[in-house]
């Protein structure tokens, strides 16, 4: 019998308009979700899923993505695969209508699939289907969905039996296996599987408890019924390479939709690593006291183990920061190691150098946490003095200075006709953003943010637009990042109205764009303010900083024709570091107003580390003269008389003619000394001149200069006579840093010359290290407990090819 006709006239009957409510779906043949396989990568897979080919089959418009589903189904976002249309058009029903609509649209996309109709006695039809290569860094996978569907009630145990399944195959699998099952069972999730008691078919309920009756109801979803949220999970292979068919079909005809949502970002597979501070908070000042940090591993899969953190990142171990070996290993399952980062200060302004704490294993598992470290404020001193200055004084607490350079608008004045309809229109902005570490004067040469990376969205200001249109309800806006990655901005908000007038979209914002309902009403233009977006920021977090960002705009009916007049896009790095401030007094402002001559304090603190700046306010008729000087090392200065040879604040207090004290303020600071390696390779009968010296001899040579700060500094020159010209390219590409080295090391290398093998010798000529350097390009060595010498180190190819440089250990 066909189900059509017994309940054609009903539908007609019941068949209405109604205004969407929370749950809200955007159509996939609809940009910026037209594209199905970055659909799928963008908004389903998390962490640890690394997505290597995506196939899609069926219509378009089965396709959606969803928000605002929390009351509905449970589920906040994320992607619906449906049998008919996942969004509404006209009386075309999609998900995000209510329970007396009736959703059934025929695609007649009939591909057949042998994995579903092993599940099933009856034809298939509207067939919608992923398959998705991946590869997993751990050693399960795991992702929640909710099946819905018209079929509920009334055709349980009936021969339309609309089904769908998540089929894995790859290690470990000898053919593809539906790990989409009833929670207890090995029954595959279908109509006839889990429902409600039904007379018609003679039917008793089948695990019932899962079953949410949504019939004739006024809520969300469209279905006449769904299921609780299930959890698809498997076990797989650390880093094999798997594929996962998502299927779903109508059984026995076309009609009755049924659908699958699939939460976002929730397909993952990785282990537990956590560390105690957020991507936000991960600034040191180089003036401050770091706190220990945690990082805890719980429940890493045995297969995994052992895990190696190794420190890298732009920031060298022993010059830019102390207390650290260069490699752990993780042996346990459950392990928390406790890292001391402690910066080392020094005069140099450098912005941000990165320390890369790098988890990874010997196959795939591969995991970044980075902390930066600041130059501080280039105000900052341990002691200010101020001076009331009718009878009052402000004291301004310093934060690092980088902070202060990420401060940046760039924006697109020209304007841009939203034209055609249905189709999505670009402006374009470039942004200029520097590899973390990149010299402050190539940064401002180029004027280039000094970061690469969207790694805390407090780091984005604003998104801001004006635009001419007679509708706003026509108007989809989308923000763009330079990998591709977007963030609805606003869709189908403000009515009737007209305009967006100086609109801003920020992630501190308090008010969404939807002013609390599923559609801002007219009144609301034209959006003069600074507005929440409807989609998530974290879409787009992690994404270059570098490169051009986009802001897309479509006009969804063909009635109103307007134009982007400009937007511009802002940058500031204020909140990064999450910086707190606590004085004396118990203020927690940055600055302070003070009435009364004394000493007051403020300690600056993150999660990662604290510094104190001490103020001495000076009644108001005092005088005050601050100096700056410095010492080389082991030298001394004359400070009036007083014979000084350790850095810091001094002070001195005279007698002023007219009764008030004159301070003197001494900061004594250390003058820097240097110290540099020169690696130089020559062919046979080349010379090279050294500070006077003519060479043509291989060896290791040193200078003794005076560096523009009148201290001792030392060049050391390695000289090698090579005869290979392709050799002398390799060596270039070997780098060694810092060489000379105190503490620790990194070699760095091309990776396209296949090295495997690391060995050092001593200079004795015996092996004192090796290891097993293939898959990278860099490796660190402490040298922390190796004795003083020039030592060789080597890096080896398979066919015993090797290249060598010398590391002097000090």
């Amino acid at each position: 019998m066909s189900k059509f006709f017994t309940f054609l006239a009903c539908w007609l009957l019941l068949a209405q308009s109604v205004s969407a409510q929370f749950l809200d779906v955007a159509p996939g043949e609809i940009a910026p979700y037209n594209n199905m396989a970055d659909l799928l990568r963008d908004h389903l897979t998390g962490s640890g899923i690394e997505i290597l080919d995506v196939q899609f089959d069926g219509v378009p418009a089965a396709m959606g993505y969803f928000t605002g589903g929390d009351d509905a189904i449970g589920l906040h976002r994320g992607l619906i695969l449906s049998t008919g249309r996942a969004s509404s058009q006209g009386t075309s029903y999609g998900a995000q209508d209510q329970g007396i609509d009736f959703a059934t649209t025929d695609h007649n996309f009939d591909l057949d699939d042998d994995l579903l109709a092993a599940q099933t006695t009856g034809p298939l039809y509207d067939l919608v289907r992923y398959r998705i290569t991946f590869r997993a860094s751990s050693d399960s996978i795991r992702f929640r969905y909710v099946f819905a569907s018209e079929e509920y009630p009334e055709y349980s145990c009936s021969p339309f039996n609309d089904v769908f399944g998540f089929f894995l195959e790859g290690p470990g699998y000898a053919a593809p296996v539906n790990i989409a099952r009833v929670p207890g069972s090995n029954l595959p999730v279908a109509i006839n599987n889990v429902h409600p008691g039904n007379a018609i078919f003679d039917c008793p309920p089948l695990n019932a408890s899962y079953y949410h009756d949504n019939n004739q109801s006024n809520e969300q979803p469209v279905y006449d019924g769904f299921l609780s949220i299930f959890t698809a999970e498997a076990a797989v292979q650390p880093c094999g390479v798997y594929t996962m068919t998502l299927a779903l079909a109508d059984v026995s005809d076309g009609v009755f939709d049924s659908a699958v949502f699939l939460e976002a970002n929730s397909f993952v597979a990785e282990a537990d690593i956590s560390v105690s501070f957020s991507p936000g908070e991960a600034v040191l000042p180089e003036n401050a006291l770091a706190d220990t940090i945690a990082m805890a591993f719980s429940a890493i899969p045995p297969e995994l183990l052992p895990l190696t953190l190794s420190l890298e990142g732009t920031a060298t171990i022993g010059v830019d920061y102390l207390g650290l070996d260069s490699i752990y290993t993780i042996s346990t399952s459950d392990t928390i190691l406790y890292l001391p980062i402690q910066p080392v200060a020094d005069t140099l302004v450098e912005l941000f150098e990165t320390v890369a704490l790098t988890v990874r294993d010997t196959a795939c598992f591969y995991r970044v946490f980075t902390i930066y470290l600041a130059d501080p404020d280039s105000a900052f001193k341990p002691v200010q003095i101020a001076a009331l200055n009718g009878g009052l004084a402000v004291l301004n607490a310093a934060s690092p200075s980088a902070l202060n350079n990420l401060d940046w608008t760039v924006s697109n004045n020209n304007p841009l006709p939203i034209d055609p309809p249905l189709t999505m229109v670009y402006s374009d902005l470039a942004v200029l953003a520097g590899g973390d570490g990149q010299k402050p004067a190539q940064l401002a040469a180029a004027g280039k943010m000094p970061l690469s990376i969207l790694s805390d969205l407090s780091l984005l200001e604003s998104v801001c637009v004006n635009i001419q249109h007679g509708w706003d309800d026509d108007l989809n806006l989308y923000l763009f990042a330079p990998n591709g990655r977007f963030v609805e901005l606003s869709t189908d908000n403000g009515g009737n109205g007209d305009n967006y007038t100086n609109t801003c979209f920020s992630p501190a914002a308090t008010q969404s764009i939807t002013f609390g309902a599923p559609f801002a009403p007219a009144t609301a233009a034209p959006f003069t303010g600074t507005f929440q977006p409807e989609g998530n920021w974290n879409d787009i977090l992690g994404a270059p900083l570098d490169g051009v960002w986009r802001l897309g705009l479509l006009d969804d009916n063909s009635g109103f024709q307007g134009q982007l007049l400009n937007w511009s896009l802002s940058f500031n790095g204020v909140n990064l570091g999450a910086f707190q401030y606590k004085w004396n007094t118990g203020d927690t402002s940055q600055t302070l107003t003070v009435t009364e001559a004394g000493t007051y304090t403020v300690t600056i603190s993150n999660t990662l580390s604290a510094f104190t700046q001490t103020f001495v306010v000076q009644p108001e008729c005092s005088v005050v003269e601050e100096i700056e000087a410095g010492v080389c090392p082991g030298g001394t200065f004359n400070f009036n008389g007083t014979i000084l040879v350790t850095p810091g604040v001094y002070t001195q207090t005279l007698v002023a003619p007219n009764g008030c004290d004159s301070l003197i303020v001494l900061t004594l600071n250390n003058l820097p000394t240097d110290s540099d390696t020169l690696y130089v390779v020559l062919s046979p009968g080349q010379t090279y001149d050294f500070y006077g010296q003519t060479l043509s001899q291989a060896g290791e040579y040193t200078q003794i200069l005076s560096n523009a700060y009148g201290c001792d500094s030392t060049i050391y020159l390695l000289l090698d006579i090579v005869s290979a010209t392709d050799q002398l390219a390799d060596i270039a590409s070997f780098q060694i840093s810092p060489n000379p080295a105190s503490g620790n090391t990194l070699l760095r290398w091309d990776a396209a010359q296949g090295f495997r093998q690391l060995r050092v010798y001593d200079p004795g000529g015996r092996m004192v290290y090796t290891a097993n350097v293939a898959q990278t390009d860099q490796w660190p060595l402490r040298t922390a407990d190796w004795q003083a010498g020039w030592y060789w180190v080597e890096l080896l190819d398979d066919a015993g090819n090797s290249v060598g440089k010398r590391l002097l250990v000090r």
